[in-house]
């Protein structure tokens, strides 16, 4: 036996809501990733750049590479790199977590009328 059509119009709008606040997460999230990643490719390029043009920090940094294996380098950086990455993915993920609550509970205070 079919559903009236009254009864899925608020199934239906509900719906609506929570995608909508779902889509304005993901582009929060991606928005996140993309400031932020950006904002450390612009640090990594000031630092490098900054000790690129300092003897007195690149004289001894050249000293200390030399006592140090390639290997060794390359895991500890892979390390920080990935510990990086997973503190900017959790930001983006809690950023996005909040605009969609905030959504959700914008059109829940909007639904019931109480102003805030």
């Amino acid at each position: 036996m079919p559903v009236p059509s009254s009864t899925r119009r608020p199934i239906f709008r509900a719906l609506y809501h929570v995608l909508g606040a779902l889509w304005r997460g993901v582009a929060a999230y991606l928005a996140c990733l993309v400031v932020l990643f950006g904002l450390c490719g612009v640090a990594a390029d000031f630092v490098i750049r900054g000790v690129a043009l300092r003897a007195d920090i690149l004289l001894p940094m050249t000293y200390w590479l030399q006592s140090h294996t390639g290997l060794a380098l390359f895991e500890a950086a892979e390390g920080k790199l990935i510990r990086l990455d997973t503190i900017i993915h959790a930001l983006a993920l809690g950023t996005a977590f909040a605009v969609a609550t905030y959504q959700l509970l914008r059109r829940d205070q909007a639904a019931t009328g109480i102003s805030g």
